[in-house]
């Protein structure tokens, strides 16, 4: 359960770093 919450949080943070690049 931790390992998805982490994965998505990652996930979530690269989706950012993409839309403000």
């Amino acid at each position: 359960m931790i390992d998805l919450s982490f994965r998505i949080l990652s996930w979530n943070c690269e989706l950012r770093k993409f839309h403000l690049s």
